[in-house]
């Protein structure tokens, strides 16, 4: 009979444990602020990780609502002071361009250029043979294809029943 050890089983808990609370703790910098809005043209609703061009500005815009960790943090419904607002869309603008440089591929990287490869124009055309023996080939796989679905639509044995007629 096996046997545990208790020891190791509370290291196991300990281990699942400590996993699963880095992994809950590695999830959190991925919940991103998102902005929602609905397009006035087609009526959708749209979603975007960067602020819309109308956002907290001057111009009218559709209602803006900024959600981040699964919270409304704004509303342009509600009206908020001109120092607020602006402060609002300048926290908004600055985080979007910081995430847009930041994926941005560095600039001092230095590519290989790819060689130029040939185009299909440039290549000669197929031989005869050459189209034969794909021919040939495409029918064998045909063949294989059908082969392989008629085994499967019709077994070699009938299905064992276990449904007997009643005597009359």
């Amino acid at each position: 009979m096996l046997t545990v050890n208790p020891a190791s089983k509370r290291i196991s808990r300990l281990t699942t444990g400590g996993l699963t609370a880095i992994l809950l703790w590695l999830a959190l910098p991925a919940a991103a602020r998102m902005y929602q809005w609905v397009d006035t043209v087609t009526g959708s609703v749209q979603l975007s990780g960067a602020p819309p061009a109308w956002y907290r500005s001057e111009m009218a815009g559709p209602r803006v609502l900024v959600i981040e960790r699964g919270r409304t943090i704004d509303d342009t419904a509600r009206a908020v002071e001109p120092t607020r607002s602006q402060a609002l869309r300048a926290a908004a603008f600055d985080d979007s361009t910081a995430r847009a440089t930041s994926s941005q591929p560095a600039t001092n990287a230095s590519a290989t250029p790819e060689p130029a490869r040939a185009s299909a124009l440039d290549q000669p055309p197929p031989k005869v043979d050459q189209l034969e023996e794909f021919k040939a080939l495409l029918e064998a796989w045909d063949r294989e294809q059908s082969a392989a679905a008629a085994s499967t639509l019709t077994p070699s044995e009938p299905p064992a029943s276990s449904f007997t007629p009643p005597r009359p």
